[in-house]
Parts: C-alpha cells; sequence; structure tokens
C-alpha cells in the first residue's frame, strides 16, 4: 500500500476517534454525574426525570460541541492544495467534524424530517442561510460551510452539492452559491465553484461540473450533463439528455433542443424554439 495513502487513512481514523470520543464523554456527562449524585434525591419520581432529561439533552450536546469545534477549528481556504499537504489535512479534519454533526444519530430519526431540525445542524455545520430551504430525504450536502442557499430553495431526494472536487493530485475547494427560488430536482450532482441564479429550475438527474455560472430564469431538464467552466446566460432553455461540453457558453434566452450535444467552448447563440 502507497505509505502516503496509508498515513491519509491513520491520520483520518486517529483523529475521528479522538473527537467523537470527547465529545461523546462530554455528551454522557450529564448522566454520570445525575447518576452519582442520584442518592442526594429522596424523590424517585425526581430522580427518573433527571434521569430522562440528561438522556435526552445528550444528542443536543454531542451537535453543539461539534459545532464549536468547527467554528474554532481553520478554515482552508478557497481554491486548490496538493494532496497530503497541510491544507489537505486541514480541510480533511474540518470535514471529520461535519460528518459527526450531519451523520449523527439523532438526526437521522423522524427529527430529520422537521425542516427546522435540519436548517439548525446545517447552520451549526457553517451553511449559509439555510433556514428557509427545503431539504428533501436522501440528500447530501458536503462542505457545508461552502454552501450559501437563497430563500425558497428546494433540494431534491437523493440529490448532492459538493464544496470539494480531487483533480489529480489536487484538492479543489470553492463555494457553492444557490439564488433565490432555485429548484433542484431529484438525484442532481452540483460541483464546487457553481453559481446558480434566482428563480433556476434543474430536472431530475441533471450533472453540473465545476465553477459552471448558471444564470436566473433558466430551465434544465432531466438528466443533461454540464461540464465544467459552462456558462449559462439568463433565460436559457436547455432539453433533456443534453451535453454541454467544458467552457461552452449558452447565450441569453438560447433554447438546446433535447439529446443535442454542445462542443466544449462553443458559443451558443438563442435559437427560435419549435412551435
Amino acid at each position: 500500500m502507497d505509505k502516503k495513502f496509508l498515513v491519509l487513512l491513520v491520520n483520518g481514523f486517529v483523529y475521528k476517534l479522538l473527537i467523537r470520543f470527547g465529545v461523546y464523554l462530554i455528551a454522557i456527562l450529564p448522566f454520570v454525574l445525575t447518576v452519582v449524585y442520584l442518592r442526594r434525591f429522596s424523590s424517585s419520581v425526581v430522580s427518573i426525570a433527571l434521569l430522562s432529561l440528561s438522556i435526552l439533552i445528550a444528542p443536543f450536546i454531542i451537535i453543539i460541541t461539534t459545532a464549536l469545534l468547527v467554528f474554532v477549528h481553520p478554515r482552508q481556504p478557497n481554491g486548490a492544495a496538493e494532496l497530503f499537504s497541510t491544507g489537505y489535512f486541514k480541510w480533511l479534519r474540518r470535514n471529520i467534524l461535519f460528518e459527526i454533526i450531519i451523520s449523527s444519530a439523532f438526526l437521522n430519526n423522524l427529527a430529520n424530517r422537521i425542516d427546522i431540525v435540519k436548517s439548525l445542524y446545517y447552520k451549526l455545520a457553517g451553511a449559509g442561510n439555510p433556514y428557509q430551504m427545503i431539504i428533501a430525504p436522501g440528500v447530501t450536502l458536503l462542505d457545508p460551510d461552502r454552501l450559501v442557499f437563497g430563500k425558497q430553495t428546494f433540494i431534491g431526494y437523493n440529490s448532492m452539492i459538493s464544496g470539494h472536487i480531487i483533480k489529480g493530485s489536487r484538492l479543489v475547494v470553492q463555494d457553492v452559491r444557490l439564488g433565490d427560488y432555485v429548484k433542484i430536482g431529484s438525484g442532481c450532482v452540483i460541483s464546487c465553484g457553481v453559481t446558480i441564479g434566482d428563480n433556476t429550475k434543474l430536472d431530475f438527474g441533471v450533472t453540473v461540473g465545476t465553477n459552471c455560472k448558471i444564470g436566473k430564469n433558466v430551465i434544465i431538464f432531466a438528466e443533461t450533463k454540464i461540464d465544467d467552466d459552462v456558462t449559462i446566460e439568463d433565460g436559457a432553455v436547455v432539453g433533456k439528455f443534453c451535453k454541454i461540453g467544458k467552457k461552452a457558453v449558452l447565450r441569453q434566452g438560447a433554447y438546446v433542443e433535447s439529446f443535442e450535444v454542445i462542443a466544449p467552448k462553443q458559443v451558443y447563440e438563442a435559437q427560435r424554439r419549435q412551435s
């Protein structure tokens, strides 16, 4: 096994073990203290109430403690870092903290279906303005501190939005920004550095590559694949099962028929829609 890869595995495992152990130890302290001092309470009702309370607050302590660790943990700035560099491990450790918050057993029960609960823990993990959005079940938000959402955003079932990507020997980290009233369908994948304007709608299964700029009032239909560094200007409509090559540009109001292929770096002017 490659030595650098082994170091990566060990580093991640040890850091996760230490963080989880420390956070969970803090979380069970109220329960331990309650058990230790239980004999001071003559009323069994009071004892049961205190024990129950100490158990109920444990998940909240886990979330809050981890969020505080995220707050004080150094943040890798947007840009690129070599794999196994200091910047890379800084990003990796911060993401382990995100995993503890977002994968918490407490947050994956029925309470997770309550939008205000989802918004709260994504905010604790660093997401920008998550309170006015709807996140369907099965959604994966990687690097939540790189994600900025507009009001009344919807993200459909099983979609993924990531603030990072591994390109060759480099880690690339960039913010993702979604405007107001953006609708992301189920099974979509949005990569780092993407900007999506207000009132834009992505149908199911759409893939958007890194550093794409999608304007306002754009509609992209099902299973379309958009490569890196593509620009789609305001009011464009892209049909089903299209492929848009790297660094292509769709001009304002462009209409792309279903199954059409746009070559890399092609500038696609507005087309009259078929009646």
